[in-house]
């Protein structure tokens, strides 16, 4: 419960974060510091974030102390990979490759990769351990020196450079406070497993492969949208694009933290059909808890745009948004239902399918798109986008494992999205204001969680009842 409340308090902090950078980096810097955040999420995605799914799937308490090779392999082949990252963006930069930044915010984002990753590994080592605590550390010390360092150096230097040497140094830090507790004894970096390191791989790739996929969607139009609008339209695009990611796939993220775990100990105690059971109990609440949150934050966008929201990004801010949420809700549901499925099956290559078949989409509609398409047809095309790789995902995965949320759980949560609709609507009308905003959440989700109850959501009220009586 610790691991999953540092998880959301942490995405929550994010979602503050780049508000704050906004603003006082305004369209222009925050447009440019986007693009190279969202280069540092490729590289990171593409060449090391597998590493940290193969530390939680195959580290443990267990191979600490029994297997070191475990810990020495990956150790290895992190530093490996982030070496191939830092030679390949060096080259790139010598050959011109700089997405339109400055020479040194096209420098920082390979460094913002690899020390992100760094520190998603050390947290995924610290949750595989069940080192509670230990995360935690990692993640508020993180929070902190980015609120100093990061937002710090946006208000008073107005850098976007400044903002990403910020974020590269909080990482740094953080890390060099709260490793210790993650030492292994008798780890060695000199023999690593290649073996190990090839299971890994096969594992891990292709998940992080689709990832990095469906990451070069926004990053093509941000590119795009900066090339024909200016930097300016593309930094309005980022902010509801960054802002609305967050709010939906935090969630789902969050979920499938808990969920899946419960999935693979089904599996190895009581068979992959007890498990793929569990998984349609997990597609429920997690298309209930995406969908909730999607239309909440469209409940409550004008309020959100008129109090939180730089004023210099007002007007496309909605707008953009409501275009890109039905396109944010299948992705993550590929995320958080559908991907799990693969992973369960150990079968993970057709989800780099469906999220190619989505780029390519993307490709398209963009093409055809004029060289003055607002950024609003961007939006729409990534919405499409999207929801063209979730449908072939969901195809895939019925072909791989029959399984699917339960019929009466789609109805639950039909039901609660209906009324939560129908509590908020007249609470929206009363305009903009923090007492609209609060009142919204509160009754909306009040309204939605009343309803899923009711319904007995993937058996929700037995369990309430069972704590209960306990």
């Amino acid at each position: 419960m610790l691991v999953t409340a540092t998880f959301l308090i942490n995405s929550a902090f994010n979602l503050a974060l780049g508000l704050l950078i906004a603003r006082f980096l305004g369209p222009l810097g925050f447009g440019q510091y986007a693009i190279a955040a969202a280069v540092a999420v490729v590289l990171n995605t593409l060449f090391l974030d597998w590493i940290r799914l193969a530390a939680t799937r195959y580290y443990s308490d267990q191979t600490r102390s029994e297997d070191p090779s475990v810990r020495g392999t990956l150790d290895a082949i992190f530093i490996l990979s982030s070496l191939g990252v830092a030679v390949m963006s060096a080259t790139a930069i010598l050959l011109g490759l700089d997405f339109g930044l400055m020479v040194m915010l096209a420098a920082l984002a390979p460094t913002m990769a690899i020390c992100n990753g760094l520190f998603d590994y050390h947290t995924a080592l610290a949750r595989a351990r069940f080192e509670e605590r230990t995360y935690s550390l990692l993640v508020i010390l993180k929070n902190a020196l980015s609120l100093l360092l990061m937002v710090g150096g946006a208000w008073w230097f107005q850098s976007p450079t400044v903002v990403a040497a910020g974020f590269v140094l909080s990482i740094f830090a953080s890390l060099m406070i709260g490793r210790r507790r993650l030492v292994d004894p008798g780890v060695t970096l000199l023999r690593p497993d290649w073996a190990q390191a090839r299971r890994y791989f096969l594992y891990g790739f292709p998940v992080i492969l689709a990832a990095m996929i469906y990451f070069l969607i926004p990053l093509w139009n941000r590119t795009a949208i900066a090339s024909s609008l200016g930097f300016a339209s593309s930094g309005q695009f980022s902010l509801a694009y960054d802002l609305a990611i967050r709010v939906v796939q935090t969630i789902g993220s969050a979920l499938d933290i808990m969920l899946f775990q419960i999935a693979l100990r089904i599996d190895a105690s009581e068979g992959r059909d007890k498990a793929g059971e569990q998984l349609s109990r997990n597609m429920g609440f997690v298309l209930a808890a995406v969908l909730a949150v999607a239309i909440g934050y469209w409940l409550v966008l004008p309020s959100f745009e008129a109090l939180l929201v730089p004023e210099a990004f007002r007007g496309p801010f909605a707008t953009v948004t409501t275009l890109l949420l039905p396109g944010l809700v299948c992705f993550a549901l590929i995320q958080a239902a559908v991907t799990p499925v693969f992973q369960l099956t150990q079968q993970t290559w057709p989800v780099v399918v469906a999220a190619t078949a989505g780029l390519l989409a993307n490709a398209v509609i963009t093409w055809s798109l004029g060289a003055t398409a607002p950024i609003t047809a961007y939006a729409t095309a990534q919405a499409v986008s999207y929801a063209i790789a979730f449908a072939i995902a969901v195809g895939l995965a019925l072909r791989t494992m029959k399984v699917w949320p339960r019929p009466r759980d789609v109805l639950a949560v039909l039901a609660a999205m209906l009324a939560m609709v129908l509590a908020v609507w007249p609470i929206r009308a009363l305009g903009p204001g923090w007492a609209t905003l609060l009142s919204s959440i509160a009754v909306g989700g009040m309204a939605c969680m009343i309803v899923l109850i009711a319904c007995n959501l993937g058996g929700c009220r037995d369990q309430i009842r069972q704590r209960l009586r306990r």
